[in-house]
This record gives structure tokens, sequence and C-alpha cells, in this order.
């Protein structure tokens, strides 16, 4: 099987998942899986010092290009969001992490805050349409998997507490 990772962290742009797509690959890498091969397919503009938006229209103007040629098995997508840039044929053979869905509850009204940008409703709306057509769902815990089920309808969401790197030494 092939599982290709679709790695949206710039390597220029601070956050958390870079680590965590680090993780994971080391993770799959050795988990001694047999027959599992893993590709890691940068899905941003590879231009440095880019802001988010730019990064999300590169992937709007390139996805349908770049993933097709990357691809003959499983994407991987580690942020849920990302699903808005993800031509819809390749939905079925999504697996998908979610951390949160943050910007939904808002918008929705479950959170206090400002409603998210007519844009950013719109990259939400597609992401949520991702979410309940894809293969698999993964969450990091139990109440992000309630409210994924809540706006998606789906019940197949396994979740899979992240682990916790130990600092003390």
């Amino acid at each position: 099987m092939k599982l290709t990772h679709v790695d949206c962290a710039p390597p220029d742009q601070p956050g958390s998942m870079k680590e965590f797509s680090r993780m994971l690959e080391q993770a799959l890498r050795t988990s001694g899986e047999r027959g599992m091969a893993f590709e890691r397919l940068p899905f941003y503009d590879p231009r440095p010092g880019l802001s988010m938006w730019q990064h999300h229209r590169w992937r709007l103007v390139k996805g349908a290009h770049i993933l097709p040629a990357a691809n003959d098995g499983w994407f991987h997508l580690l942020d849920g969001s990302m699903g808005a840039f993800i031509p819809s044929r390749f939905w079925s053979r999504t697996l998908v992490t979610v951390h949160d869905v943050i910007p939904a509850l808002i918008q929705h009204g479950d959170l206090p805050g400002a409603s998210p940008s007519l844009p950013a409703r719109m990259l939400m709306r597609r992401s949520l349409a991702l979410l309940r057509a894809c293969k698999a769902i993964h969450v990091d815990s139990g109440q992000t998997g309630r409210d994924v089920a809540r706006l998606t309808g789906r019940k197949d969401i396994t979740v899979i507490p992240l682990a916790v790197r130990s600092f003390a030494r």
C-alpha cells in the first residue's frame, strides 16, 4: 500500500504541524508494516515568506495537477482544513486527521469569537464536504470527534490521542 502524506506546513512558517508531520512519518517508517510505502508531498507554494492566503491560492490552482501525479494509493491529510484544496475525485482515497473544528464551531455560534470571513467560510464548507465523503477520519480527542460527528453526520470516527513527548530527562 502506498500512503502519500500531504504536507501542508511550509518549512519557513512556525507551528506544530511540522513536528506532528515529522513524528508521524517516523512512526510510519519504523512501524514494521509490511508492504507500506510512504512518501511526502509538499502541498504549499515553495517560495519562502508567503502568507497563509498565498499558500491557499497556490493549493487551489495547483492541487488538481499535483495530486494525480503523486499518487496511486491513499492520501493522508494531517489537517482537516486542507480538505478544501483536495479535488473531489480523490476524496474516497483520503484519510484525514482533524485536530479541531473551532472556526466551524464559531460560525455555528457554539463558541464565542468573530465570525470567519466569507473566504474562510467557503473553505470550511468544502472541508466539511470532504469530511463527509473521505475514506476515514481520525481525531485527536473525544470532543473533536463529537464535534466532527455533529457537523458531518459521520459515526465512523476514530479517536487517536496525540502522543505527548516527555521533555523530562
